[in-house]
């Protein structure tokens, strides 16, 4: 199950990229690259797989996570 300190030591691991924005939206973290969006987090995961799609989604960007 994913939890949300699981999330939260994922953007802490995005803070320290180069390049990388991450803002906090109400119920979202946007992730930002260069000025571009590229992947939107929940701030509190509802389904086990969030934490799995979210890591696919930063790698497809061409993130390291």
């Amino acid at each position: 199950m994913t939890s949300k300190k699981d999330i939260n030591q994922l953007i802490r691991t995005l803070n320290h990229c180069d390049g990388v924005t991450v803002r906090r939206t109400r119920r979202h973290y946007r992730v930002y690259r260069e000025g571009l969006l590229i992947a939107g987090l929940p701030t509190t995961p509802s389904d086990w797989r969030s934490l799995r799609n979210a890591r696919a989604q930063l790698r497809r960007a061409g993130l390291a996570v």
